[in-house]
Formats: structure tokens, sequence, C-alpha cells
């Protein structure tokens, strides 16, 4: 939406940014302006990289952007209130959704044409590529821009052919016998959750080969070790 304009924060606060992954220059120009927070709360110090962006997390994102760019804000407070779940929009994304039903950029779940009292927001519903352009879109329209959104899809492999190893290698944590940057997020997302105390999701095989330092601790420092590793690899054409 805003091409690709510099000027972001020199380094992103979240702990489970990969450097160098294709989201990292848009994420920290998202920091800059307001317009990308915490994931699960606010503050929190992860983004939610590898997490399904709910409806009502797309509406949040979609309105702070529209502050940055001083697109048509005015809410009717009372919007929400006229779908069925409206008691499940979490409070802190309840100004969203009133903006979104405002000006009709998000459309409900329900049988089509059916009123909005009909109908449910599904706050927690993945939001769809799909969905997503159809937002921006008419906020475009609202907003009189001459323009028309295609959500990018990332690529699904590395642009750089990644190095391959021998399986199951030191680095190797989804056992695809390549180590790349794919391991050094799964490595991160691992060590975000049970720095929450919450299942890792890893095997037994996989905690040993996402422990590239073998220094008996899987974290942040393994993710480094294994990007560099990946770097120093494609840098000399392995």
């Amino acid at each position: 939406m805003a091409g690709r304009p510099g000027g972001g924060v020199e380094k992103s606060r979240f702990t489970d940014v990969v450097p160098g992954a294709w989201y990292e220059d848009a994420l920290r120009w998202g920091e800059a302006n307001s317009i990308c927070v915490g994931y699960p709360y606010v503050a929190a110090d992860t983004f939610g990289i590898g997490k399904w962006v709910t409806r009502q997390d797309a509406a949040l994102m979609l309105m702070r952007y529209s502050e940055f760019a001083n697109y048509k804000r005015a809410i009717d407070f009372g919007r929400s209130d006229e779908y069925l779940d409206y008691y499940d929009i979490d409070f802190d994304h309840w100004e969203a959704i009133c903006w979104t039903s405002t000006w009709n950029l998000m459309d409900g779940k329900g049988e089509p044409g059916a009123p909005k009292s009909e109908q449910n927001i599904d706050p927690y519903g993945k939001a769809t590529s799909a969905e997503i352009e159809e937002m921006i879109n008419r906020l475009y329209e609202v907003n009189g821009v001459a323009a028309k959104a295609s959500v990018y899809t990332p690529p699904a492999s590395p642009v750089v052919p990644p190095a391959a190893v021998t399986d199951p290698a030191p680095g190797d944590v989804n056992r695809d016998g390549q180590v790349n940057s794919l391991d050094a997020t799964a490595v991160l997302v691992y060590y975000a959750l049970i720095s929450t105390k919450q299942d890792g999701g890893f095997d037994e095989e996989q905690k040993k080969l996402a422990d590239y330092n073998r220094d008996g601790a899987v974290n942040s420092s393994d993710a480094s070790d294994i990007l560099a590793y990946y770097a120093d690899l494609s840098t000399a054409g392995n």
C-alpha cells in the first residue's frame, strides 16, 4: 500500500523476526510508523511471525495504516453491536471493527444479503488473502484512491538456493535435507513458545538438531548461528 518506503527502525524489537527475511524491511517500517505492534498483546516483544492473521487483527492494522495515510477515520461506535458475535471482539480491537463496519470494509459471515444482525464478524477467524485484498480495495474506493491492491504471497523457499546437506544435520530442524532461514524461523518460534511455557512442538530429534551451538539449550543464539551458516554457504555459491 505504501510501496517500498525507507526510514524504518534500525533494528526490530521483536525477538521472532529473522534478520534478512522477506518481511523484515516492511516490518521495521511499520514499527517506525506505529502500524506494527506486539502479538499476542501490544507490548509483547514478539510480532507473531508464522501466526495466522485474524480478521480483527487485519482490521486493526488497516486502521493504523489509515491513520498514517490520513484516510477517513470517522467511526460510528455502535456499528459492531449489529453483529451476532460482537461480544467476542477483543477490547483493543473493538474500535477497529466499528471503523470497518462504519465504512463497510469487511463483510460479515452468514447468508448472502442477510442483515448484519443475522451475520457474524468472526473476529478470531483467519483473514484470507482475498478478504484482505477486498478490505484494502474498499478502503481505496472510500478515500478516492486510484489504486488496486494485490496481496503479496511470500515465496515458498528462499530466493537464494539453500545449501544442501546430509539429513539429518545440525540445524536441519524441519528435516528437509537443507539448512536455511526456514530452520532458523522454526527455532525462533519454538523458543518463543517454550519461553511462555507452551509446547514448542519439537520432538527429541528436532531439539538436538535445533541446538546448533550444542550448549544444551535451544534459543535465539542457535537461530542466529544457523542463519550465519546459511549466509556463508550462499555467499560462497554452494
